[in-house]
């Protein structure tokens, strides 16, 4: 990314969250990288999936539109939010596979979790992306405990309001860190592979796009399907 466009964020939140520990600290900026390039990767998606319908569609913006929440509420410093968020991006993903995979159903956003979980089970995606679907499985158990309020009251309310105005925690930060990575890494060869867009079927423009955001291996992978 751009050293303008983290500037711009970074300024951004140093007028927002003026006190936030988090704005100045190391790991924000690869935070920031690895989130901000799911965001262009899905919408490049968005762009070229010739067979999304209007609740893919609504599926892929409401991928980003989530993780332009991350970088806004970043320097919140708040872990609850942080995982409330990674819950809702994760149940995303999840839709976007089902609906990839063309699970019969009108309503992929009315599903439950274990309905998806059926679903993709039904067209093998616990083994043909095992890796893939065992993070997402276990991100939405993990994360789901703070959704259902689990993890808000392990500190006091004074300890609370000090934590997130004054202390970094680099560990938390790190944590957040490669989920987003590891998802990054994972759902790109997944979409890559299972949207039914081919290379015949896109301008030089729009293989140019998907090379500069996937690396080689992945476009290759794009390329041979």
């Amino acid at each position: 990314m751009s050293e303008l466009e983290f500037a711009r964020y970074k300024t951004f939140t140093t007028e927002y969250f003026p006190n936030s520990p988090v704005t100045n600290s190391g790991i924000t900026r690869k935070i920031y990288n690895v989130v901000q390039h799911n965001i262009d990767f899905m919408k490049l998606l968005d762009s070229v999936d010739s067979e999304a319908d209007r609740e893919r569609k609504n599926l892929y913006k409401t991928y980003y539109l989530l993780n332009l929440r991350v970088l806004y509420h970043l320097s919140s410093n708040d872990p609850f939010i942080d995982g409330v968020i990674i819950r809702a991006i994760v149940e995303n993903l999840l839709r976007l596979a089902t609906s990839l995979l063309k699970f019969e159903s009108r309503n992929i956003i009315d599903l439950s979790f274990s309905d998806m979980k059926d679903a993709l089970e039904s067209k093998g995606f616990q083994h043909r992306y095992r890796e893939f679907y065992e993070n997402l499985c276990n991100y939405f158990g993990t994360y789901s405990k703070d959704v259902h309020g689990e993890n808000v009251y392990r500190l006091s309310e004074q300890e609370f309001l000090v934590s997130i105005r004054k202390d970094k925690d680099e560990e938390h930060l790190n944590k957040l860190f490669r989920v987003y990575s590891k998802l990054n890494e994972l759902m790109i060869p997944f979409f890559l592979k299972e949207i039914s867009t081919k290379q015949k079927d896109l301008t030089v423009g729009n293989l140019s796009k998907i090379l500069s955001l996937v690396g080689e291996g992945n476009y290759e992978l794009f390329c041979s399907k």
